[in-house]
């Protein structure tokens, strides 16, 4: 197991910097074109509490979960239960674990609330715990030539974490995850995530809000990613620029996102086919153009039910991210299948309770 003071910049990440803020200026860029050219006057539906932020609905594949009226139901311990279905899984790091078939993915979260007050600069504090599957109509996986047991169900994850809103607009995510792949595509790994997002109001009451954030993940114990050669694989770290456009209608039941983001990920965060580092610097950009409808017609009793619908695109910009997703793929070796540009469609239901 490697120390953590691999998690260090070394001399070999300290010289691709200068890549990285070039790479930065062009995902910068890339942010704020998708915005403009995207976005409409987007802003969570509220909670309860309307400075509850939608984080709650956590999504494991990194594609924000729908936000939606939560039930008051006076109760410490509260849940989410997600179900969605797309025609592909791709990570938020850009990983294309499953493309045959279509990918059945729940998840189901519960919370439990320490602590809430209007005053102070500490306004609520609460825990959560979780777990998310995925489970395909196609069968999927790391090739049995490469140690892999291709099959339906891909991956199971879980999740502990805790919650904090400050100063009313701020919020703080730090989560420890685990990702345990069923079909041997990578190894069962440890993660650390942190996030913090600001919950903005600069356009006034007009339904339209930005909601940027920043957010940091650390490989806490082997590899979130695919590793080709366990001997020079090493643990690694990728920080997350974004942005979530909002917009809740005021005539109509209707949110809509633009979730939109840029991945830089440290030069170990990836291995090549041939064992060497993947590189520094920008990796992925993602954006999503995702609607939210409130199914009102359900008593709140039975929970606050919501459906969704979105498609995604994702960007890949490195090197060893394009061969882990060849292996995943079955096509290691061959330059006509080395994609750089995903799309991929998701719908599916809410529940909070």
């Amino acid at each position: 197991m490697a120390s953590m003071n691999k998690l260090i910049p070394n001399p070999r990440l300290l010289s691709c910097c200068l890549g990285v803020v070039s790479k930065g200026v062009r995902a910068t860029g890339l942010l704020f074109a998708a915005t403009a050219l995207l976005t409409v006057p987007l802003t969570p539906i509220a909670y309860a509490d309307d400075n509850d932020a939608d984080s709650d609905a956590k999504d494991m594949k990194g594609v924000a979960a729908p936000v939606v009226e939560k039930p008051s139901l006076g109760s410490a311990i509260t849940g989410l239960l997600n179900f969605d279905v797309s025609d592909k899984y791709y990570t938020p790091r850009g990983l294309e674990v499953a493309k045959n078939g279509e990918s059945l993915q729940p998840l189901l979260i519960l919370f439990v609330s320490a602590y809430k007050s209007d005053k102070g600069p500490l306004n609520e504090l609460k825990f959560n715990l979780g777990v998310w599957n995925d489970y395909d109509t196609g069968i999927n996986g790391t090739p049995a030539a490469f140690g892999g047991k291709p099959g339906n169900w891909d991956e199971i994850d879980g999740f502990v974490g805790v919650e904090a809103l400050m100063f009313k607009d701020w919020k703080f995510d730090a989560e420890e995850t685990f990702f345990r792949s069923q079909t041997n595509s990578y190894q069962t790994s440890t993660n650390f995530d942190f996030k913090t997002t600001y919950l903005d109001h600069w356009f006034g009451d007009s339904g339209f809000s930005i909601n940027p954030y920043g957010e940091v993940f650390v490989e806490t114990s082997r590899k979130a990613t695919v590793a080709f050669n366990y001997a020079t694989d090493d643990r690694g770290f990728y920080g997350v620029l974004g942005v979530d456009p909002t917009y809740k209608f005021k005539t109509i039941p209707l949110t809509l996102e633009l979730p939109t983001n840029a991945n830089f990920v440290s030069e170990d965060f990836y291995q090549r086919a041939n064992g060497t580092p993947g590189g520094c610097g920008l990796a992925v950009v993602y954006t999503e153009l995702k609607a939210t409808v409130p199914l009102s017609f359900i008593p709140i009793q039975y929970g606050a039910w919501s459906a969704y619908a979105g498609i995604c695109y994702f960007h890949l910009d490195n090197p060893g991210l394009e061969d882990g997703n060849q292996l995943l793929g079955n096509n290691l070796g061959d330059p006509t299948k080395r994609d750089t540009n995903l799309y991929q469609w998701h719908f599916g239901l809410t529940c909070f309770f």
